[in-house]
C-alpha cells in the first residue's frame, strides 16, 4: 500500500492522481484486515433534518431517510462521491445519546459555537438482527476526552497484535482515519476527495462504517450505510419533533410532537408521552442547575430571533 500511502501524503486532486489511487484502491482494499463492532438486534439509530415550521414535518420515511434524488447529488461527502447516495445517522455512544450526536452533525449552533434553539425532525430506525459494521479507527492525533475514542484505539491496539498488518497498512489506517475527522466548510467539499474515494471503494464490499463524530468533539459515533444495506437491516420505529437548545457548554433536546406509527402514512404526529416530555420550567431548571440564568438564555433567545 506504499504507492497509495504516497499519493494520500501528496495529493493534488489531479484527474491522474485519483485515477490512480482508485485503481490502487480496488486491488489493496478487498484484502485489509479490518476492525468490526456488532450492531445487536433492536439497536437503534438516528438521522435529523432541521426544520422551520409546521408545514415541513416529514410525511413520509423519505422526507427523514437517505437522498434517492441521485442527480442532484452533486458534492461529494464525507463518504460518498458525486451522484451516490448514502444512509448516513447516529447511534449511541459512551459518551452520547444518537439523538444529540445526530443534530450535532448539522446544527448551525454546533457548527459556529452560538447559542439559541433549533427545531428538528429526527428519525429513529431500530435494527432488525444483529449484523456487523467496520470501524475506522481515529487518528492518533485526535486529542479527546472522549471515552469511545480510547475504546476504539484500545481495540485497534488488540487486533495489531493478532492481524499481522504491514508497517504500509498500519499507515495507511491512519491515513484515512485523519482525513475522516478534517472538519469542512460547505464550500469545500473538495476537501473529502480521498475520504470519498477510500469510503466508497470499502462500501463496494462491507455494507457499512462507523466512525466518530467531528461535531461532538469525536463523543458521539455515526455511521454511513448504503441504501439496500440499510432498508434490509433497520425499520422505522418513530419520527420525533423536537426543539434543540444550547447556551454555554450544555445543550438538550426537548420532544414537542412524535409519530408513533409512521408504518401508515402520511404520518401523523401527536404529543409526547409524559415520560418523553418537558415543561418549560423543566427545561429551564436543567440549564439553572448548570450555573446558566433564566435571563441570560431569554437574552441570547431575542438576540437569535433578531438576527
Amino acid at each position: 500500500m506504499k504507492n497509495s500511502n504516497d499519493i494520500i501524503k501528496s495529493f493534488d486532486s489531479s484527474d491522474e492522481h485519483i485515477e490512480q489511487l482508485q485503481v490502487n484502491l480496488n486491488n489493496e482494499l478487498s484484502g485489509l484486515p479490518l476492525l468490526t463492532l456488532t450492531i445487536r438486534k433492536g439497536q437503534k439509530i438516528f438521522r435529523c433534518r432541521n426544520i422551520k415550521k409546521v408545514s415541513d414535518y416529514p410525511l413520509f420515511e423519505k422526507d427523514i431517510s437517505y437522498r434517492s434524488d441521485i442527480d442532484n447529488i452533486t458534492n461529494i461527502g464525507r463518504c460518498n462521491w458525486e451522484r451516490s447516495s448514502r444512509f448516513y445517522g447516529s447511534i449511541q455512544s459512551g459518551d452520547l445519546p444518537g439523538d444529540v450526536t445526530a443534530i450535532a452533525e448539522i446544527s448551525n449552533l454546533m457548527r459556529r459555537d452560538e447559542e439559541g434553539s433549533e427545531l428538528y425532525a429526527v428519525g429513529v430506525w431500530k435494527a432488525k438482527e444483529d449484523f456487523n459494521l467496520m470501524v475506522i479507527k481515529p487518528p492518533s492525533s485526535i486529542i479527546s476526552e472522549s471515552k469511545i475514542i480510547n475504546e476504539i484505539r484500545n481495540a485497534f491496539n488488540d487486533a495489531l497484535k493478532n492481524d499481522n498488518l504491514s508497517v504500509d497498512q498500519i499507515e495507511f489506517l491512519e491515513l484515512y482515519g485523519k482525513e475522516m475527522v478534517q472538519k469542512v466548510a460547505p464550500d469545500e467539499n473538495d476537501k473529502y476527495t480521498i475520504s470519498s474515494l477510500i469510503s466508497e471503494t470499502i462500501l463496494n464490499y462491507q455494507p457499512g462504517m462507523i466512525y466518530t463524530s467531528v461535531q461532538s468533539d469525536h463523543k458521539g459515533l455515526n455511521v454511513v450505510m448504503k441504501p439496500k444495506e440499510f432498508d434490509k437491516y433497520f425499520f422505522l420505529e418513530t419520527v420525533v419533533i423536537g426543539e434543540f437548545y444550547k447556551f454555554k457548554n450544555k445543550s438538550t433536546f426537548r420532544p414537542t410532537s412524535v409519530c408513533i406509527d409512521p408504518i401508515n402514512t402520511p404520518f401523523h404526529y401527536d404529543e409526547p408521552s409524559e415520560k418523553d416530555r418537558s415543561t418549560n420550567d423543566e427545561i429551564i431548571a436543567l440549564f439553572d442547575r448548570e450555573g446558566i440564568p433564566h435571563d441570560y438564555i431569554v437574552e441570547k433567545l431575542h438576540q437569535q430571533i433578531a438576527n
